[in-house]
């Protein structure tokens, strides 16, 4: 698992209501319910972050994932993923618990370096709350945390559905990254970079619409 020159692969057969460890990954990493690939079943990327340590899988297709940047949720196997539990002062999350309160009201406990933290809302209205309120208009929030080492999320608003790119640059106008190219719908969608071997230093972040552009700079800090 230390080979730092090959893509890093774990499976996770059926484990529900399970927590998953540390699980150290470089570039990639696979989630899959059986082994990926025609003889091996349907695997998804993830690339939400880098390091992933804590996993829970739940009935219907449904996967919560501890991450450095906090808890992510897939309500469809890993096809989209909902920032569950955002903007926490220590989003180094190392374990997970779910606290049922009533049929389908599952609240989210995550566990960090320092800290225990709930979710304000139960499991299915915050990502039902995510999905259905629209924008009013456009945004690029400022990436979080911020400087960064080696991964950050960057959330924006669309108020409509376009085709939209969201690219990052170094200080010299060179594109470095492409996290989003294509048609998305109206919402508050979220993005993680992982600046990968970049070296520390002043980049930006461009979101690019048919409608407008939008820059804001983050820092890597290593």
């Amino acid at each position: 698992m230390n080979n730092k020159n090959r893509t890093e692969v774990v499976i996770i057969e059926s484990l529900p209501e399970k927590a998953v460890g540390l699980l150290n990954l470089r570039i990639l990493c696979l989630l899959a319910f059986s082994i990926s690939a025609g003889l091996m079943g349907n695997a998804q990327d993830f690339t939400l972050t880098r390091k992933i340590r804590s996993v829970i899988t739940r009935p219907s297709n449904q996967i919560l994932v501890g991450t450095e940047n906090g808890v992510f949720y897939s309500s469809n196997n890993g096809d989209a993923w909902v920032h569950v539990i955002t903007g926490l002062n220590d989003p180094n999350v190392w374990s997970m618990v779910l606290s049922p309160k009533g049929p389908s009201k599952d609240f989210v406990f995550a566990g960090t370096d320092f800290y225990v933290y709930e979710s304000s809302q139960t499991l299915t209205s915050a990502v039902d709350k995510r999905k259905t309120e629209i924008p009013f208009s456009f945004l690029l929030d400022q990436n979080y945390p911020n400087p960064f080492n080696p991964s950050t999320v960057i959330e924006f608003s669309l108020p409509r559905a376009m085709i939209v790119t969201l690219k990052v640059y170094n200080i010299l106008g060179e594109e470095v990254a492409m996290l989003v190219n294509g048609m998305r719908n109206p919402s508050r969608q979220s993005v993680v970079w992982s600046a990968g071997q970049l070296s520390s230093g002043v980049y930006f972040y461009r979101l690019e619409t048919s409608a407008l552009n939008l820059t804001r700079k983050l820092v890597l800090l290593r």
